[in-house]
């Protein structure tokens, strides 16, 4: 369920009913993202540690994660890199994903 609230933004109510802002159901799927990357363990995407495979794990736009979530994208980069990973490079576990 959800309606908009008096300063516009559209909130929805979880399963308990109590209201939860769109923004932090995002920051929760990119924190998720963030996890499954890193152990190797991808849903939507082949699992490269990049920006853009975290975008598209976490389903959201690259614009919103770069313009409002861009300290997220500063943490897994950083925690990225400390696997070594390049723009081409995976996490060791991870699977191939077939289109």
């Amino acid at each position: 369920m959800q309606r908009v609230a008096k300063d516009r933004t559209i909130v929805s109510a979880d399963v308990e009913g109590y209201l939860v802002d769109d923004a932090d159901r995002r920051q929760a799927d990119i924190e998720g993202a963030i996890q499954r990357l890193l152990a190797g363990k991808p849903i939507q995407s082949d699992g490269s540690l990049t920006a853009v495979t975290l975008a598209i794990e976490a389903r959201v736009s690259r614009a919103t994660m770069y313009r409002r979530y861009r300290h997220l994208v500063d943490e897994f980069t950083a925690q990225a890199e400390s696997f070594g990973a390049r723009d081409e490079c995976r996490h060791p576990n991870a699977r191939s994903v077939r289109k």
